[in-house]
């Protein structure tokens, strides 16, 4: 499970339950539970969560949030009417400050299509349930050409159809190469970036921040500039052979969309609020339960292009 999204999750959840609005932590003091997890097509480790809110006395901003994570909770999976999955109580490790208790099972594959059900009993009686359908998302690209460049020269671009509305997409472009040094063969993998922010006195590239709109459009240039970098960590260039490009987009379903949307709608598209609470999808608690899925698109350069930076085809 990806770390930072059970992390984004966990802390929308505890800080929106322990910040409402003229509200009085020693005043109609009622507990709550939230349930997070994302279900992903890209893995068969999947992980979810369940916190409890903090008590009145209990500082939160202060406090470690393994010290709301609910033990002994019995957590099972299931997949319409197939097995049912018993999820086990862990840790994912990483230092000291975030560390994160968690509830997981090591091969649980999805389908697209398919309907997820969760159900959590805690150990005081109360039952969190949720569901969620895996997006079944057939995309048409809309691209002429599967080179870089395209006959025109311009920017690379896509687009595409899906037979889905309002889902939420996050496009990833990759360069994939290989070093030959004629004793071994390694494969290599470098992000194209979308775009580019300064940090700390510092430009750093980015990816296209999630977008509902099914169309992404790289700048050549920065191709080109990735294209450039590469040969600077190795010894020559004609050891690097460039296999092709791959978009990777990933593809919300809609309870993960509709979060997106609604905690990002007042704000520009590189932050999002840690306090809104408008959508939840949690029967007896609050919190998401969510899945998506990844599809690619590849393409390849043409032979004249890689030459101006002196590397060839795989």
């Amino acid at each position: 499970m990806n770390l930072k999204n059970i992390t984004l999750l966990i802390i929308l959840t505890i800080t929106s339950l322990n910040c409402e609005e003229n509200f009085s932590p020693y005043d109609n003091y009622q507990l709550k539970y939230s349930l997070n997890g994302i279900i992903r097509a890209d893995t068969n480790l999947q992980a979810v969560t369940i916190f409890k809110t903090a008590e009145p006395q209990q500082n939160l901003v202060n406090s470690n949030l393994n010290d709301y994570f609910v033990h002994n909770a019995k957590i099972l999976l299931w997949n319409g009417v197939n097995k049912i999955y018993f999820l086990r109580d862990t840790t994912i490790e990483g230092n000291e400050e975030n560390s994160i208790k968690n509830y997981y099972y090591a091969k649980f594959n999805i389908q697209e299509g398919d309907t997820l059900e969760i159900e959590a009993l805690l150990p005081d009686g109360n039952r969190l349930r949720s569901k969620t359908i895996v997006p079944e998302v057939q995309l048409e690209f809309n691209r002429s050409s599967h080179v870089i460049p395209d006959s025109k020269g311009g920017d690379v671009v896509f687009e595409w159809k899906s037979n889905e509305n309002n889902l939420i997409y996050i496009p990833v472009f990759s360069l994939i190469y290989y070093v030959d040094t004629g004793t071994k063969l390694t494969l290599k993998k470098v992000t194209i970036p979308w775009g580019f922010v300064k940090e700390n006195g510092k430009t750093i590239g980015i990816n296209k921040p999630p977008t509902k709109i099914p169309k992404v459009v790289y700048d050549l240039d920065n191709v080109k500039s990735v294209l450039r970098n590469i040969a600077k960590n190795e010894p020559k260039n004609s050891q690097i052979l460039i296999s092709g490009a791959i978009l990777h987009l990933r593809i919300f379903d809609k309870n993960l969309s509709t979060y997106y949307l609604s905690t990002s709608r007042l704000f520009d598209e590189y932050t999002i609020s840690l306090d809104v609470r408008d959508f939840g999808n949690i029967s007896g608690g609050l919190g998401i339960f969510g899945s998506f899925i990844e599809q690619r698109f590849s393409l390849l350069f043409t032979d004249k292009f890689l030459r101006q930076f002196g590397y060839k085809n795989y």
